[in-house]
């Protein structure tokens, strides 16, 4: 299980790039419901992602949305 953590995403090109890498590396991100799941029942694994977004920066709604929308 992994978490990454964003602070703001300024460079939606960028942030694009590493959606892309993650899912030819074949990583499961979870929505948080999906982890607090498997969690509980004791099912992550080392593929499992969760992506975080801290301090509410307006460029996480505005960049990072619709490319998290486009990969699901």
């Amino acid at each position: 299980m992994k978490v990454l953590t964003y602070h703001k995403v300024e460079d939606a090109e960028n942030f694009e790039r590493q959606m892309i890498f993650l899912k030819r590396k074949k990583y499961n991100v979870l929505s948080l419901d999906e982890f607090r799941a498997k969690y509980f029942s004791g099912s992550l694994t080392s593929r499992d992602l969760l992506i975080t977004f801290d301090d509410g920066e307006y460029s996480v709604f505005q960049n990072a949305m619709p490319i998290l929308k486009k990969y699901n």
